[in-house]
């Protein structure tokens, strides 16, 4: 009988493992090709707007594709996907493309001569 069992909890460990090394290569694999996605993303922004383009350029750009944007402390956000969360801490992440202005020190609010200084992949949780 102690063999019988011994064997059963074997093969469970055995299968669990199996399952676990799956699911991260699962999950690894997903990752990888969310990823892909965004830099895809990211290079069209990258392509079709020059850095220095001011931001009422950009607004014309974003509006003419048809693009919904945010803006939030001084830049434009692109949501462009979402990620699953670690289940734990974070249910899950929004993934934009992020477009930068240079402004005046001191400048109140935006401006539409303010210049296109970076576009970056920016992730925020939605964590507890």
């Amino acid at each position: 009988m102690k063999k019988v069992i011994a064997l059963a909890v074997t093969i469970l460990v055995i299968l669990s493992s199996l399952w676990l090394v799956r699911s991260r290569r699962e999950a690894r694999r997903g990752r990888e090709q969310r990823d892909a996605e965004y830099r895809d993303r990211l290079e069209r922004f990258q392509h079709d707007l020059s850095l220095g383009t001011p931001r009422s350029g950009v607004r014309r750009y974003l509006d003419a594709q048809k693009m919904p944007y945010g803006e939030a402390n001084w830049n434009f956000d692109v949501k462009i996907g979402d990620e699953p969360g670690d289940g734990w801490a974070c249910d899950r992440w929004s993934v934009y493309v992020e477009m930068r202005f240079s402004h005046i020190k001191g400048q109140a609010e935006p401006s539409p001569f303010d210049n296109l200084d970076d576009i970056a992949i920016q992730k925020i949780g939605h964590c507890l």
